[in-house]
This record gives structure tokens, C-alpha cells and sequence, in this order.
């Protein structure tokens, strides 16, 4: 054999392995279309699918409970609240005493004169050991008025057994044109009936002239 056909068959030895290389296994090409027609994922797409970032992506939140409808708020109780009864046998709350309402004033012994009229005011009972509050009064008559520029003051008479007064005597009267009040506080320590008495001392004017008041007083109370 010559030189140049010893070339010629080197150079086709070549090509036919680099053929044989690139050329895909026998039933290959078959495999690949059977995937494909079935739907089946490839290894090479699975692969791809796995380390995909989509795949690692955390699931959607769980969506909140729904709102309570109104008709079931309505129903219900509040968490943390219970009845009065429950609120109580819990020691949650302490009952709250109420006070009675103030008993009614009543007027004691009236004095009366043509330009006015004069008394003490109060309640009909009292307890031991409370504080009294009494009102000394005085009124107007006609054409006359109450004068607020009068020093008005009420004095009482020295207190029956088991009665103190908060002052030797009172001033400051809650002043009205026909109607004025002096208040007034004691204390009873002892039960009975007690006898308060004093001396009631104010003015009164009309257009011309004012008259100066003395007026003894004097109410009855019940201690128990």
C-alpha cells in the first residue's frame, strides 16, 4: 500500500470512531420519544424540578378562623366575664354597699311674727354614733326679704346629755331672697329623744327699713 493510501485510510478509521461517539446508544432515540408520549417526567426533568427554587418555597399561611357573626357575639359572654353570681363566688369583686336615701327633713317648733317665721329643721331619727345635720331657717314675710348683709347666726342652747354640737355657733346662711339657711351638725353618743334648742338671730328689710330677728327655736330627735 502506498503512503497516500495509508493516509486515506487513517483519516476515514477517524471519522468513523468520532461517529460512533456522538451517535446515541441503540433504542435511545425510542426511549426519549416514549417519554415523551407517555407524560412521564425524564430523570434529567425531575432533577431539574427537585432543585428548582419553587420547590423549596413554605406553603401558603393556614387561613385565620372566621369572625364571629354578630347573632353568636350577641349570645355569648365575653372571655374573662361570667354573671354577678360567678363574679362574686370568684372573689373578682366585692360587693359595694349602698347607702340609704337621706330621710326626710321635718320642721320642729315654729316661731312666728308678722315680718317673718323661724325654726330648725331635720331628720325625725338618727343613729347612735352619726353625724346630724340640722338646718336653722328663716323665712320672710309680705313685702319684706331676707337681709344678707345681716350678721345671721345660730346659737345653741347647752346640748341635752348624749348630744354634741361641731361648733358653739353657727354662721354662714345659704341665703335667698325669702327663704335663708344656717346649717348646723351634732352628734348623738347616747339614745332617746333629744331636745335641741337655741337662739336664731337674722334681718329682715323691705323698701323703708329692716328689723332685726331673735328667734328661739327647738326641734325634737330620736336617736336609736
Amino acid at each position: 500500500m502506498t503512503r497516500s493510501g495509508r493516509s486515506s485510510l487513517s483519516l476515514l478509521t477517524t471519522l468513523a470512531l468520532a461517529c460512533s461517539t456522538e451517535a446515541p446508544p441503540s433504542g435511545e432515540t425510542s426511549r426519549v420519544a416514549s417519554a415523551a408520549t407517555s407524560g412521564s417526567p425524564s430523570p434529567l426533568a425531575t432533577a431539574a424540578e427537585t432543585s428548582s427554587p419553587a420547590s423549596h418555597a413554605s406553603s401558603p399561611p393556614a387561613a385565620a378562623p372566621p369572625a364571629e357573626s354578630p347573632a353568636a357575639a350577641r349570645g355569648g359572654r365575653p372571655s374573662g366575664t361570667g354573671t354577678a353570681a360567678e363574679v362574686l363566688s370568684t372573689g373578682a369583686a366585692s360587693a359595694v354597699a349602698v347607702e340609704p336615701a337621706s330621710a326626710p327633713m321635718v320642721e320642729g317648733h315654729r316661731r312666728t311674727g308678722a315680718e317673718y317665721a323661724a325654726y330648725l329643721s331635720g331628720p325625725q331619727r338618727a343613729k347612735v354614733g352619726a353625724a346630724v345635720p340640722l338646718a336653722a331657717v328663716f323665712t320672710a314675710s309680705g313685702r319684706y326679704h331676707c337681709n344678707e348683709k345681716y350678721p345671721s347666726v345660730f346659737k345653741p342652747d347647752p346640748a341635752p346629755e348624749g348630744i354634741s354640737f361641731a361648733a358653739e355657733k353657727f354662721s354662714g346662711a345659704a341665703f335667698g331672697e325669702k327663704r335663708s339657711s344656717i346649717p348646723v351638725t351634732l352628734t348623738a353618743s347616747t339614745g332617746g329623744t333629744k331636745t335641741i334648742s337655741g337662739t336664731l338671730k337674722f334681718g329682715v328689710c323691705d323698701e323703708t327699713e329692716c328689723i332685726p330677728v331673735k328667734a328661739q327655736v327647738a326641734f325634737t330627735l330620736a336617736v336609736e
